[in-house]
């Protein structure tokens, strides 16, 4: 999955529909998305475009599978 691309997620057994995107870990949890070579890498991270809803940092703790991705039909 691409960063901005809307995505169907299995995470932690719910489903969501949310777009993909990336950050850097906070300092918690830095260790978790860090190699033995200390090389840091992003945490994905779903965002919602529904203001009242959440947006997720995955955890590693929690198992995360994307389903598949929504693409548009607007303008075609």
């Amino acid at each position: 999955m691409n960063i901005g691309e809307v995505g169907i997620f299995i995470y932690d057994g719910e489903g969501y529909i949310k777009m993909y995107d990336e950050q850097e870990p906070d300092e918690e949890q830095r260790e978790a998305f860090s190699d033995s070579y200390g090389t840091m890498y992003m945490q994905p991270v779903m965002i919602s475009y529904n203001q009242k809803s959440n947006t997720f940092c995955f955890l590693l703790i929690y198992k995360m599978l994307a389903v598949g991705t929504i693409h548009s039909a607007i303008g075609t």
